[in-house]
């Protein structure tokens, strides 16, 4: 029904624009002006807040649209903004119109703006930096005013170019440090050689820099203003232009040879969302959800580009290549860490994706454990025969009840989603059966998708360990299994919290023939639905909160839908009819939470956790940072042996004992190694380990 009335929907905008006369001149202008009506009127249509497009809706837009243009305030001035601003409340109708005047004279003063820049920046890097003297810059465009004149901004600029150039003598001092164990740091701490090598770095990158955005074509402009209309919406909403959605189309299908990881703009910078299992990335093992890209060299040994101030498919063109050959990415870790990564280009590893177990035990304990990992939430609808996630956890369940396992590890961490009907059915598994998600559409309609099937395939103790990366399908699973007190939450206080569901609308299939000569158009990726527990308590934003909480080094920021100004909120409907009287009772975890929370007081590991955690606080709030070198390189020596420290205590911790390896039995030489590594990280992980101690609690 729902499906139908989307379509209706549809119809009802492909209609309005049919109705429409037949433009004359296929030039981008026209074009433009038909994807504006297209996209403005599918939004308000089919959007699941049903929000519509006027003054106030305007003012939104405006300030996504300069803040996409500006985030770091470095180039407008406080009267540029002020002088925009008198039209703020039009945009919902120059959208309609079509009549993009105001916004070419926006990019008009950009532009001269950057041209401005382009040449403070080349005046100031001609001179050297004091990097004796102690003054901060503020790096958080929230945090900072518009400048009022060009002296505030040449100051600022300065400011920023010597942060740049800090962080480049870092570089080449830890690039020293690394080829020379005994180097005396200090001797050659302020040495005017590696000043002015540092400085021509930086000033390659910003010549780089302001080349690309000078070269910024219409098209780009177009999308950038499309996206700060569908961000107002919710921040999974977005436009996507016809290359932006030959690149979607390709990622979705898993085929091209890049380096497997989701990225996203944010704040200026490149930011890596997730990592795609079986991916490049995913198995090198080094970058990380949350690492900023900084820059990017296409190949090993070749200069790298910056990609600040880049967009995805900037990025993204120069992280593409060859298979089997390198791109290294000089990435800015959460703690503050700069890190060079390489990664070789190569498609994804289904294989890997794939949900696999093992049969471990904690040495000090008589009991067995099963233990599933399942990265994401996989089926092939293109091959009747071929891979679904609940059938595989099904079979491991299988496998694993075979082996008389007095209990099971589920480990959803890291999860982004996948497949909805494979997540009701592995959720399914553990229960009787009974309903699973409810889902709300845009005009309040609910269904809800149930497990019809009466058989439990497993009726032991269930551990679900997650993290603030488990989001969508994987927290409709840990939620239904909280719900029916079938499972132990355990790990991070609660998951990503995204509980929509978006459709991909192709704007070709939106209109007539007559229209066939603006094709393509690109697409709109909108959000129609939204998740319910079957509480009625919403997953979205909130996520799902772990009965039993472990420290990790991201529990003191926040992570998924809370750091964004525009998620959907939180709410609740009405509850399913469900029967929750299985195993778990309150008291139990009362129990279980206070024998977790003393064995984390006298954990070596989760104690070096928790130290990790507050410098990834400290470095996310305390964006007003020193410019003095020697304090800076400080701060970075210390960070650097917190994490040496952690990296060494946790290759000491050896508790759990795998019982089922066999590794002889797998002839294919990297896939034997692949599962040597995957065993090796089974014994080092402090939230396995910690798990199979909650298990022991749990079947005493």
């Amino acid at each position: 029904m729902k499906l139908k009335r989307l379509f209706y929907t549809l119809i009802v905008i492909v209609l309005l624009f049919n109705s429409c006369s037949a433009i004359s001149g296929a030039d981008t202008e026209k074009k433009n002006k038909l994807i504006s009506k297209v996209v403005g009127y599918s939004l308000e249509k089919v959007h699941y807040t049903g929000k519509k497009l006027n003054d106030e809706t305007s003012k939104e837009i405006f300030n996504e649209f300069i803040k996409n243009l500006d985030y770091n305030k470095r180039y407008f001035y406080k009267s540029d903004i002020e002088n925009f601003k008198s039209k703020e409340e039009e945009l919902d109708d120059i959208l309609l119109n079509g009549n993009f005047k105001f916004i070419y004279k926006i990019f008009e003063i950009y532009q001269k703006r950057l041209d401005e820049a382009s040449a403070i920046t080349k005046e100031i890097l001609r001179k050297d930096f004091d990097f004796k003297k102690d003054e901060k810059i503020q790096l958080d465009g929230d945090k900072r005013e518009y400048s009022n004149n060009k002296e505030e901004l040449k100051d600022y600029w300065r400011k920023y170019l010597k942060y740049r150039t800090v962080v480049r003598y870092l570089d080449i001092l830890e690039q020293k440090k690394s080829k020379k164990e005994d180097i005396d740091i200090k001797s050659i701490m302020y040495e005017e050689e590696i000043e002015q090598e540092a400085r021509e770095k930086v000033k390659k990158a910003m010549n780089r820099f302001f080349k690309r955005m000078k070269d910024m074509d219409d098209n780009r402009k177009f999308e950038i203003l499309m996206n700060s209309v569908a961000a107002v919406y919710d921040v999974h909403s977005s436009y996507f232009s016809p290359h932006a959605q030959k690149n979607f189309d390709l990622s979705m299908s898993g085929k091209f040879e890049g380096i497997g990881a989701v990225l996203t703009e944010s704040e200026g910078n490149i930011k890596v969302v997730r990592i795609v299992p079986g991916g490049p990335a995913w198995k090198q093992g080094e970058l990380e959800a949350e690492d900023v890209i900084l820059k990017v060299a296409s190949k090993k040994g070749k200069e790298p580009v910056s990609v600040i101030g880049s967009s995805v498919t900037q990025a993204v063109k120069l992280i593409r290549g060859k298979k089997g050959t390198t791109v290294v990415l000089m990435v800015r870790k959460p703690d503050g860490r700069i890190m060079e990564i390489p990664i070789e280009r190569n498609v994804v590893i289904l294989k890997e994706t794939y949900a696999k177990s093992a049969l471990i035990k904690n040495i000090n304990s008589d009991k067995k454990y099963g233990y599933i990992e399942l990265p994401k939430f996989y089926h092939d609808f293109n091959d009747k025969e071929g891979r679904k996630s609940s059938e595989d956890v099904k079979n491991e369940l299988l496998q694993l009840k075979k082996e008389n396992v007095d209990g099971l590890i589920l480990d959803l961490r890291n999860n982004s989603g996948g497949a909805l009907g494979d997540a009701v059915k592995t959720a399914g598994l553990f229960i009787k059966e009974g309903p699973i998600v409810q889902v709300r559409s845009k005009d309040g309609e609910i269904s809800i998708l149930r497990d019809y099937d009466p058989n439990m395939y497993f009726k032991k103790p269930v551990v679900i360990l997650v993290n603030k990366f488990s989001a969508s399908a994987s927290e409709i699973v840990a939620a239904a299994l909280k719900d029916y007190n079938r499972a132990v939450i355990v790990g991070s206080e609660h998951t990503f919290g995204k509980g929509t569901v978006q459709n991909l609308m192709k704007l070709d299939n939106m209109l007539s023939f007559q229209y066939k000569k603006y094709k393509p158009l690109g697409a709109l990726k909108v959000t129609t639905e939204k998740f319910y527990r079957i509480t009625g308590k919403s997953t979205q934003y909130k996520g799902v909160s772990s009965d039993i909480i472990l420290p990790d080094m991201y529990s003191k920021i926040k992570i998924g839908e809370k750091m964004y100004d525009n998620s959907l909120g939180w709410d609740e409907i009405k509850p399913a009819d469900f029967n929750n009287n299985y195993f778990l009772k309150k008291k139990n975890l009362v129990q279980l939470k206070k024998n977790s929370l003393r064995r984390i007081d006298t954990s070596k590991q989760f104690k070096e956790i928790e130290k990790h955690a507050e410098i990834i606080r400290e470095n996310r709030e305390n964006t007003n940072l020193s410019l003095n070198l020697e304090k800076r390189y400080s701060r970075y020596d210390e960070i650097q042996d917190l994490i040496e420290k952690y990296e060494k205590i946790n290759l000491e911790t050896r508790e759990i004992e795998i019982l089922n390896k066999n590794l002889d039995s797998i002839k294919n030489k990297e896939e034997k190694e692949r599962k040597k590594d995957w065993y090796e990280n089974l014994n080092n992980d402090v939230y396995i380990i910690e798990s199979t101690k909650i298990l022991n609690d749990l079947v005493k």
